[in-house]
């Protein structure tokens, strides 16, 4: 008999890279089994919190789902290979 142990993801930091007067990027350092791992996103600048954070979920998801994680752990679904939080800028 196996015993299915899960993965915990501890969210290290978030830090706004803020050297492009057109873009802002928002990176994000995560933990899991000894290991870190980093997602950015970027957008226009002055991005708001309801188009970073939903950006921040959709990357942090698909790093779980790379690294063979379940992507749930950040509300997402791996249902499909087209993962979206449904409301990312479509540009």
């Amino acid at each position: 008999m196996s015993v299915k142990t899960s993965t915990i993801w501890h969210c290290v930091e978030s830090r706004w890279v803020d050297t492009d007067p057109d873009c802002d990027c928002i990176a994000l350092t995560m933990q899991a089994n000894g290991r870190s791992f980093a997602v950015v996103v970027s957008g226009p600048k002055r991005m708001k919190s309801d188009e970073f954070i939903p950006a921040l979920q959709a990357a942090a998801a698909a790093m779980i789902m790379a690294c063979g994680g379940d992507p749930s752990v950040v509300g997402a679904s791996n249902v499909d290979d087209t993962f979206d939080t449904g409301n990312q800028r479509a540009n």
